[in-house]
């Protein structure tokens, strides 16, 4: 068990009255009013109990655009806008980072009332239109936004968003087509994702439009045929004459378009080659389509088994997808044909029991120690009972320990009575890492083996409290650094408060470098651990850090450190926010608080321009709105 560290001075953790000034609740409203004359006398009361029932404040913008809840992002703001100057809450790349993630989860709902709303909240007001929330409107065809963003922002490049049309939505790419200027040069953008889903009206219409080009005409082909969208491809072979796609898509197309891509081949390409239709017969074969496979063999091109490790692996997928039928008319017509343990293993990761039947009685081999695993790891119990009577070699420590690592209760405790194997330290960590608590806690009564510090680290990383907590309570393992270090990155503020509170392993100087190198898309970008880690050290950040937030596109940990005051950055945090974060519209904030750098980045000298004149704008919006906010502050008197 890990030793308590002394408790660390540091800002209070009182949570914060959430309550003050905020408008009564429904619900608190209702039961107040009904309630005895003393308590109406008692507003600090009334006011306690709507801040202990008001959960709000642990709600975000983000999440109150996408279920489209006006109320809720109301009271949200309203929260925000009684902070002092001086919180974070108030400052100008707080403001756009909620902007824009509330307008890219509202763009992408097609909640036009929410963009409306954000767009026209006057605590909104200097905020950049993300380009990444117009082409969520774009990929999903929510017309009613973009009609009303095009009429009402100035502030959005059109012509980024044309990547956005997915293939979907004709009436989205018709609307955009006008500002795409040179139409040849978005053609790839059209024809290719609209070949790839099979919308052919949509294939037609930028055909049309941008004339026949070869090379774009092959490569929508091909795509068409990999993706098995006959329709598409036929139509194109029609249109352009284009030689025959190349054998991988075309065995591809056979794959998954079945026996209606085999007549279309044979009636539009002359001269396919051989390897095409081995290829073919082999995609046929591992997809299931017995039907492909077998007209090819009436044509006269027989099984290839001269490309052995090919069908071998051709059987194994469809041993694994149950296509029995496939199996048994490969042993008829093949004498050659020998089934392997592959074929077996595959049949047990699938839980087909009546395909791994089948194949132990024409197959000279077992189950190897990894199909019996996949099977415990995929929870298929009758697999394994089966193969403990009729096939018991292939079991091993690793069978529990996956079945545990994934929660498969019936299969632990049934391994735990009929087997001898047991498992390894492995299967309490991976049950821990997914916080299965119950799962851990009967390994602990009734196993052996125990755990590593990893089971504490992994259950820290993926913010499983709970499973901290008990694994410090009753086991002796305790965690390493890497706890504190992986629950700060991931951004679970509570896990890295108890950490801090009851262990000793780690540091806030190592956790806010994990901060800082965690990109978003792996669970980083919270601010409020890295303010809550920032509180609690004597140092100033570093441009090191900022850079690396910035390179890492975390804009989330960029403010606390910004704000820590006497922090800097270098041109290259700038650079990396142009380049990677792609989140053009936070560029003007750090144009306007580091100048010095921000002409030093690696931005175009034509954006450039525009970014200046962009951060000129938006200071002095920002100067206009707390001079009307100062404005709107009482004064002495009229506090009096």
């Amino acid at each position: 068990m890990s030793t308590k560290r002394q408790r660390r001075e540091g800002p209070s953790s009182a949570p914060a009255d959430h309550s003050s000034e905020l408008p009564l609740l429904t619900s608190v409203s209702v039961v107040c009013r009904d309630a005895t004359s003393q308590l109406q006398s008692l507003p600090h009361v009334i006011s306690a109990i709507n801040g202990f029932v008001d959960v709000t404040h642990t709600r975000s913008v983000e999440f109150a655009c996408s279920i489209g809840s006006v109320r809720l992002l109301q009271r949200i703001i309203a929260g925000y806008e009684q902070q002092q100057d001086t919180s974070e809450k108030r400052d100008p790349l707080f403001r756009q980072i909620r902007f824009s993630r509330g307008m890219k989860a509202a763009c992408e709902a097609g909640q036009l009332i929410i963009v409306q709303w954000l767009a026209r909240s006057p605590y909104f007001g200097a905020c950049f239109m993300p380009t990444q929330a117009v082409c969520n409107a774009v990929r999903l065809g929510h017309m009613g936004v973009l009609e009303w963003l095009h009429a009402n922002r100035t502030d959005i490049c059109w012509r980024r968003t044309l990547k956005a049309v997915n293939g979907n939505h004709l009436d989205a790419a018709k609307w955009l087509q006008p500002m795409a200027g040179h139409h040849q040069s978005y053609g790839r953008r059209w024809i290719i994702p609209a070949a790839q889903v099979g919308n052919l009206e949509m294939v037609k219409w930028a055909y049309n439009l941008i004339g026949e080009t070869p090379g774009l005409s092959r490569e929508a082909t091909e795509v068409a045929s990999d993706n098995g969208r006959v329709h598409v491809v036929q139509w194109l072979l029609e249109q352009t004459g284009t030689n025959a796609p190349k054998h991988p898509d075309a065995s591809g197309l056979l794959s998954k378009g079945g026996m209606e891509a085999l007549e279309m081949l044979l009636k539009h390409v002359d001269n396919l080659p051989q390897e095409c239709w081995v290829i073919g017969q082999v995609n046929a074969i591992s997809s299931g389509h017995r039907d492909v496979a077998e007209r090819l063999f009436t044509m006269g091109f027989e099984l290839e088994l001269a490309h052995e490790d090919r069908f071998s692996r051709a059987i194994s997928t469809a041993a694994g997808k149950g296509h029995l039928d496939v199996l048994k008319w490969l042993a008829e017509h093949e004498q050659n044909l020998v089934f392997t343990s592959a074929s077996m293993d595959s049949a047990a990761l699938g839980g087909k029991l009546d395909v791994l039947q089948w194949l132990s009685g024409n197959c000279a081999e077992d189950c190897t120690e990894t199909g019996v695993a996949w099977a415990a790891k995929n929870g298929h119990l009758d697999v394994l009972r089966w193969l403990h009577e009729n096939k018991p070699n292939g079991f091993s420590k690793k069978t529990m320990d996956e079945a545990a690592s994934n929660n498969h209760t019936e299969v632990v405790e049934w391994l735990h009575t009929n087997r001898r194997e047991g498992c390894t330290t492995t299967a309490m960590d991976g049950a821990a890492n997914s916080g299965h608590l119950e799962m851990v806690k009967w390994l602990h009564s009734n196993r052996s083996e125990g755990c590593t510090t990893t089971a504490m680290d992994q259950a820290a990383r993926n913010g499983h409290l709970e499973m901290v907590k008990w694994l410090h309570a009753n086991r002796s393992e305790g965690c390493s650094p890497m706890a504190m270090d992986e629950a700060a990155g991931c951004g679970h503020l509570d896990v890295v408060k108890w950490l801090y509170d009851n262990c000793t392993e780690g540091s806030i100087a190592s956790a806010i470098m994990s901060v800082v190198d965690t990109h978003p898309d792996q669970g980083g970008g919270n601010g409020s651990v890295m303010e809550w880690l920032l509180d609690r050290r004597t140092e100033d950040c570093t441009a090191y850090e900022m850079d690396a937030a910035a390179r890492n596109s975390n804009l989330e940990a960029i403010l606390p450190l910004h704000r820590q005051g006497n922090g800097s950055c270098t041109s290259d945090a700038i650079s990396f926010v142009y380049l990677y974060a792609r989140g053009r519209e936070f560029l003007p904030w750090f144009y306007a608080n580091y100048p010095d750098q921000a002409v030093m980045s690696l931005i175009p000298e034509e954006e450039e321009k525009l970014l200046l004149t962009s951060a000129t704008e938006y200071r002095d919006q920002l100067i206009s709105q707390k001079q009307s906010s100062d404005k709107s502050k009482p004064g002495p008197r009229d506090e009096e």
